[in-house]
């Protein structure tokens, strides 16, 4: 199993531009630097990966990311190329959509269903030290 991990890995787009980018804008958020801040931002890229695998898995449920991980998100559309290739990567048929015009109660059910599927992967949000990875963004 490691071995298709780390062909995963191999294989995956160049999003460092997005990560840089996500970088400044959850600095300027939190106030973290050096260490603490790259810690997050791993975590942020892997969780990010997790969810938008999750996202063209099930195309068909409403899922909420986690506020940090919406601002990947977000700093991903603003390069289209790099998100475009970075669907296809993902085996969507066009792009995942991003939906930020949602009523309250679709974000919290998202936002549980998220959870789940997330945990089905071993990620336990909880046990997470960073908040912006522990509640929901505003959007789906």
């Amino acid at each position: 199993m490691q071995n298709v991990e780390v062909l995963e890995v191999l294989s995956a787009p160049d999003i460092s531009g997005v990560v840089r980018h996500t970088r400044n804008v959850i600095a300027e958020k939190t106030g973290l630097q050096g260490a603490v801040l790259d810690k997050l931002i791993d975590k942020i890229t892997q969780q990010y990966t997790l969810f938008m695998r999750l996202k063209a898995e099930h195309t068909d449920l409403n899922l909420v990311p986690s506020e940090f991980v919406d601002d990947m998100w977000h700093c991903h559309h603003l390069r289209n190329r790099s998100y475009e290739e970075y669907c296809r990567w993902l085996g969507v048929n066009g792009l995942v959509y991003h939906d930020p015009d949602v009523k309250k109660s679709n974000i919290d059910d998202g936002w549980k269903r998220t959870k789940r599927l997330l945990e089905g992967t071993g990620l336990r949000l909880e046990e997470c030290e960073f908040e912006g990875l522990k509640r929901p963004a505003n959007c789906i």
